[in-house]
């Protein structure tokens, strides 16, 4: 079995919806088995890191995920506390990480 390289205790499940087609569900549990969730936590936290007061757009550019894989993960990401966002009266949020976040930047 592949190390799991989430950022959380919990496995990071690429989440699906009862109504989504199988198509859907299959790509869900590749990217289980591969564990593209928890990289792209991870890409995306060291990204925040290393570029602080970055949009989601912003990060997304920077890691090559693109805008829409970013924004996905930011949510979590701010739950667990690796990250804060803000309102700068902009349209985006800007992305900040927390103190715990810069003690532990993960190795890409």
């Amino acid at each position: 079995m592949a190390e799991q390289t989430s950022l959380f205790p919990l496995p990071a499940a690429a989440p699906t919806r009862r109504a989504d087609p199988p198509t859907s569900k299959r790509a869900a549990e590749r990217a289980d088995a591969l564990d593209l969730v928890g990289r792209h936590e991870k890409l995306i936290l060291a990204s925040a890191v290393d570029h602080p007061g970055r949009t989601g757009n912003e990060l997304g550019e920077l890691t090559g995920l693109g805008q829409v894989k970013v924004c996905r993960r930011l949510k979590r990401l701010e739950e667990h506390g690796w990250i804060v966002r803000e309102d700068t009266g902009g349209r985006e949020l800007v992305v900040y990480p927390t103190a715990m976040a810069r003690s532990h930047r993960p190795r890409l």
